[in-house]
């Protein structure tokens, strides 16, 4: 093939991905403008970051104490798993019960 012919198509290719790409921005700004004008789509509900524990098949997590990693750790794990963060041992509480008649 000839090195011209060969460079246009590349040209041709950069070009034709450049419109692809700025159209696909474009459109997503538009979209995050109408969902903060007009929420989010109806019968759709962003999901709550509380909602992690709520699946019955999960252990009990816990968040790593370090604010610049707040990974989800296991309840009875001594380090992060993330960052290497020790755990202090899960303190034991005496409670006392009282009756109430």
């Amino acid at each position: 093939m000839h090195p011209m012919l060969i460079m246009f198509l590349v040209i041709a290719g950069v070009v034709a991905l450049t419109f692809l790409f700025v159209f696909w921005v474009v459109i997503n700004i538009l979209r995050g403008v109408g969902r903060l004008i007009f929420g989010p789509p109806p019968g759709r509900v962003p999901p709550m970051p509380t909602m992690i524990h709520q699946q019955t098949n999960m252990a009990p997590m816990r968040l790593c104490e370090r604010v610049s990693c707040r990974a989800m750790n296991p309840v009875d794990a001594k380090f992060c798993r993330r960052c290497g963060n020790s755990f202090q041992a899960p303190q034991h509480v005496p409670v006392r019960r009282a009756v109430m008649l």
